[in-house]
């Protein structure tokens, strides 16, 4: 199967909400690339699309883990994991918005400790979004004052000369994640201090969650 054909395959069936032929489709697309490599072969995998140089492209690695948080199950998140190891067998890797996919997965699934690992993956260009992932994945195992170190971080970007809406911003998750351990403290002068971080926080709300971050670039969006 074409990488052409591959991608709008598996960008088709995600938005008709089919996400296990995407993800079969992705499947299919590594056999042909694995068969290319056994027969000594250039796969016809191999992406000559601007600054990507690996056999996977970035895209099918997006909409493949996509689908799988679509999914969200058990299942879905075994073969995340077993995806990410494949992938490195093949040289490549997947680019930010497919490790936050990979990240919310194991986030949905209770697996913080497995998330954070990923926050450790994600580009450091993009302090804002490795910042709210490991802020988030930290405060899911009740390490609130870790957490804080991230969510102090990213109230101190200086935003004044980026042209990104995202830099210096907070998805509604992390926020809602703070909350919810601030609630737990007992420590009346830590909740305080915290509760301020937190409403300056809220001041620097993203208009979108980590799931819509996640999943804003397919070719057609959802309805």
């Amino acid at each position: 199967m074409s990488q052409l054909t591959s991608f709008l395959l598996m960008n088709k069936f995600i938005i008709e909400n089919k996400n296990e032929l995407a993800i079969r489709v992705f499947d299919q697309y590594l056999e042909t690339i694995d068969n290319g490599i056994k027969n000594n072969e250039r796969p016809s995998g191999k992406s000559h699309l601007k600054k990507q140089n690996q056999l996977i492209p970035f895209g099918h690695l997006r909409l493949a883990f996509e689908a799988m948080l679509n999914i969200n199950s058990k299942e879905s998140f075994e073969k995340m994991q077993e995806t990410l190891s494949k992938v490195e067998s093949f040289k490549s890797k997947p680019n930010n918005t497919a490790l936050a996919c990979c990240f919310l997965l194991a986030i949905r699934q209770n697996e913080p400790n497995f998330a954070y690992q990923i926050s450790l993956s994600i580009e450091k260009f993009n302090p804002t979004l490795t910042n709210n992932l490991k802020a988030i994945a930290l405060l899911k195992q009740g390490r609130i004052d870790e957490a804080f170190y991230f969510i102090d971080f990213i109230l101190n970007i200086n935003t004044t000369q980026s042209n990104d809406n995202f830099q210096g911003k907070f998805f509604p998750d992390t926020l809602e994640a703070f909350e919810e351990e601030i609630d737990k403290l007992d420590d009346d002068i830590k909740r305080e201090k915290y509760k301020l971080a937190l409403n300056e926080a809220i001041k620097k709300l993203f208009h979108q969650d980590l799931y819509g971050y996640c999943t804003k670039i397919n070719i057609k969006q959802k309805k």
